[in-house]
C-alpha cells in the first residue's frame, strides 16, 4: 500500500484524529479528489482489519474521517468539499 507508512504515522500522532484529517488534506493537495483519497482510506481500513490485533480506537478514527469526507458529519467539519 503506497500511503501506508503515512498512515500509521498519523495514527501514533499525539492527536490522531487530527493527523488523519491533515493527512486528507495533504492527499487532496497532492491532486487526489476526495473519492480516491477515501478509496485510500478505505484500503487501509481494510489492511487494518486485517492484522493480527484489530483496533478499535484506530477504526473509529479512520471511519470518522472517513465520514468527513462523505458529508457524514456537520458542514464545516467536511472535508475537501470541493474536489
Amino acid at each position: 500500500m503506497k500511503h501506508k507508512s503515512r498512515f500509521e504515522k498519523a495514527l501514533q500522532a499525539p492527536n490522531a484524529g487530527q493527523a488523519l484529517r491533515s493527512l486528507v488534506l495533504e492527499l487532496g493537495a497532492e491532486g487526489l479528489t476526495r473519492e480516491e483519497v477515501y478509496k485510500v482510506f478505505e484500503e487501509f481500513l481494510l489492511n487494518l482489519r486485517q492484522t493480527e490485533q484489530p483496533n478499535d480506537e484506530k477504526e473509529d478514527l479512520i471511519l470518522d474521517t472517513m465520514d468527513a469526507l462523505t458529508g457524514w458529519c456537520h458542514p464545516d467539519a467536511q472535508l475537501l468539499k470541493d474536489k
